[in-house]
């Protein structure tokens, strides 16, 4: 379903694949999935340092797989996906700024921007599973934290930073029953950000994407 929603296909040419930015990288599962299809490269975002010193390791552990067995796939997979430890918002804006002024940083605009933020409070009772339970516990979250207008309007800034960025989608991964991101229950429309043009649905998650 990610591959489907995020559909790097249609973007493959001349570069050899999309480009994708995974501005949620986490512990980057969904940033190799991504690699593994029609790709160019992944950028992967992650402002956490503890985080983002595992995906490192990570990184330098595939290099050395790639060195010593012979396979193309480990060397293709390392060769696309690329590090960034930084705020997504801010990593959005410099990006932006180098696109406008024309200099460094990255020849053109993702193709795809991808979001898969930490999902709002859980109502059932059930446990998250093992490796979310230590992002939660790294981000300092828990089962009965405050849903609060902070976090909303950081997801709006995300998501309107990615919208800006994207060349020609951005998707989002939610829980199957949750609203859209950057919007409340208490509301049916939000007008400070756009609701998803389509949305993949499911048992679990749900894929919202936005075409520009």
């Amino acid at each position: 379903m990610l591959l489907k929603a995020v559909a790097p296909a249609k973007y493959a040419d001349e570069k050899g694949g999309a480009i994708i930015y995974d501005l949620t990288a986490g512990f980057g599962q969904d940033s190799m999935i991504l690699a593994a299809g029609n790709t160019a490269q992944v950028h992967m975002v992650e402002r956490d340092p503890i985080v983002s010193l595992l995906l490192k390791d990570a990184m330098r552990r595939l290099h050395l797989i790639s060195e010593h067995v012979e396979e193309d796939r480990c060397d293709s997979l390392y060769q696309k996906l690329v590090l960034h430890e930084d705020d997504a918002v801010d990593f959005c804006k410099k990006k932006l700024n180098e696109l406008n002024d024309g200099c460094g940083g990255i020849a053109e605009a993702p193709d795809v921007c991808y979001l898969d933020p930490m999902f709002p409070p859980r109502t059932k009772s059930a446990a998250v599973k093992k490796n979310m339970q230590i992002l939660h516990g790294l981000f300092q979250t828990n089962e009965g934290s405050k849903y609060d207008e902070g976090r909303r309007y950081q997801e709006q800034e995300l998501l309107k930073q990615a919208l800006k960025l994207a060349k020609s989608r951005v998707v989002v991964k939610r829980p199957v029953n949750a609203t859209p991101l950057g919007t409340s229950s208490e509301i049916s429309i939000d007008n400070k950000v756009p609701l998803p043009s389509f949305e993949l649905k499911g048992s679990i998650n749900r894929f919202d994407v936005y075409i520009l």
